[in-house]
């Protein structure tokens, strides 16, 4: 038989690229992580065409003009990311069109006027419909705002179309402002072939999510608009194509966004020169380049590392519990998951179950019911050295965590832990032994969460937990 150490080695050479996309869709990606799901898709575009068909109705027998409608923004473009962190919302734009000829300073109606109509239709919408209608905002400088159950918003801004010249201006509260949110979507539209758009599209994704993970509770982060052109104009000047693997595309693309703002941050919108799409500080901007360099030394780490699970550890600096370990037999079941000296982690669960009865399993968990509590506690802390520090992260999957946007967290530091139960699914309690920097041992504790299935093996006096092994 051949040794385990080469089995491992051989299964998990130095690329994480089915890390980042997965064509098999059932298996676990970052992308898959950070994307919304077809249920989530379905959900807002049920409720976007709801609401645009009441509110062109509405407002053309109001104003007695012609409208039209776009979407726009990251929903458009299909990069949008799931909100990261619980209590944040997708967000759509659907853009209102009305049409008369000329300026938009010749027409009956002012961008106020607009506004207020559109804000008055909202309200009226929220009380009438029989969807989930959170609420109705106060108006915004550029849009108005609705938002919905299912953790989204819709923002509506108006515009002024003067169809036979195709120009559009934007109600705002500033007065007319020019805008087109067309013509940058059919910029990018154009610049790539349908199947290197798809790669495109994700490495915008992954520029996203980083961002929101990097500046969560910031302020200063770029914006989607600004990401999305540098990502775009850095694939085009790298020839980045289908053929690319999503690690080393990403890695090319930092390093030229890096050296663009380095030699210019001015950041022109590729339809508008006299717009700058970065809206930052010279000071933001310096954190900006700063903290993209300190993506950039993650991306050359984790693409050097000899395995797949080193560079999943390594891309984690960057994207956290959204990304995935490698699942694979001798990460899941062997009894060494790396090729060096030192255990795998033991880890002993105390169960604490809602009736009240305890238990206790050994590196694995299931099926418990919801609101189950759980103690992990590493039984082979001798075995490691006193230098090591040891990182518990939660890796959540299934339909209702993902309904949630709860994929997870980074739970406590030290040789226990404690979490509880509370969606139904397959997840992970990830115990990582890191030395100097560099991960040594992992165990993957696999926690069954299944009232049904609980339920079942609880019948008749058996035992409510079954390992795994």
């Amino acid at each position: 038989m051949m040794p385990l150490q080469q089995v491992f080695l051989e299964i998990s050479m130095g690329q994480c690229s089915t890390l980042f996309h997965n064509r098999v869709a059932d298996e676990e990606s970052l992308n898959k992580r950070i994307t919304p799901t077809e249920e989530q898709m379905t959900l807002q575009q049920e409720r976007w065409n709801d609401l645009r068909d009441f509110l062109v109705d509405r407002l053309s027998d109001e104003t007695g003009l012609s409208m039209r409608s776009w979407l726009q923004g990251s929903y458009k473009f299909r990069t949008q990311v799931r909100p990261l962190f619980m209590g944040e919302e997708f967000d759509i734009d659907l853009g209102l069109y009305f049409k008369w000829s000329g300026l938009a300073s010749a027409g009956d109606y002012g961008p106020d006027d607009l506004k207020a109509a559109c804000q008055t239709s909202l309200e009226v919408y929220g009380k009438e419909t029989d969807h989930d209608v959170v609420s109705v905002e106060p108006p915004k400088k550029n849009c108005n705002r609705i938002r919905f159950n299912g953790d989204f918003h819709i923002d509506v801004p108006v515009y002024h179309l003067d169809e036979p010249n195709d120009d559009r201006t934007l109600a705002s509260e500033d007065g007319w402002v020019k805008s087109d949110p067309k013509a940058i979507y059919i910029w990018f539209r154009d610049k790539f072939l349908d199947d290197d758009r798809a790669v495109v599209r994700r490495l915008i994704r992954y520029m996203k999510a980083w961002s929101i993970l990097r500046y969560h509770g910031e302020t200063g982060r770029p914006s989607s608009v600004l990401l999305t052109v540098l990502v775009a104009d850095a694939c085009i000047s790298s020839r980045i194509n289908s053929k690319w693997e999503d690690d080393d595309a990403l890695q090319a693309c930092i390093e030229v966004i890096i050296a663009r703002l380095e030699a210019n941050s001015r950041v022109l919108n590729p339809v508008d020169s006299s717009e700058d799409l970065s809206r930052l500080s010279d000071d933001q901007m310096g954190v900006l380049i700063q903290r993209l360099r300190d993506f950039q030394t993650v991306a050359q780490r984790a693409n050097a590392a000899e395995t797949s699970l080193a560079g999943a550890f390594l891309w984690q600096e960057a994207f956290g519990h959204f990304f995935p370990l490698p699942e694979d037999e001798v990460l899941v079941k062997s009894d060494r998951s790396l090729p060096v000296l030192y255990p795998q982690p033991e880890i002993l669960v105390d169960i604490s179950l809602p009736n009240g009865n305890r238990s206790t399993s050994i590196n694995t968990v299931g099926p418990v019911p919801k609101k189950t509590k759980l103690k992990f506690t590493l039984m082979n802390l001798d075995r490691f050295p006193r230098e090591a520090i040891f990182q518990w992260i939660v890796r959540n999957s299934g339909e209702e965590a993902s309904r949630t946007n709860d994929l997870g967290h980074t739970s406590q530091a030290g040789p226990y832990a404690e979490e509880n139960t509370a969606y139904n699914g397959r997840h992970f309690m990830d115990c990582m032994v890191v030395l100097h920097g560099n991960l040594i041992s992992i165990r993957r504790v696999p926690v069954i969460v299944n009232n049904a299935q609980y339920m079942r093996r609880t019948r008749g006096g058996r035992p409510a937990w079954t390992s795994l092994r």
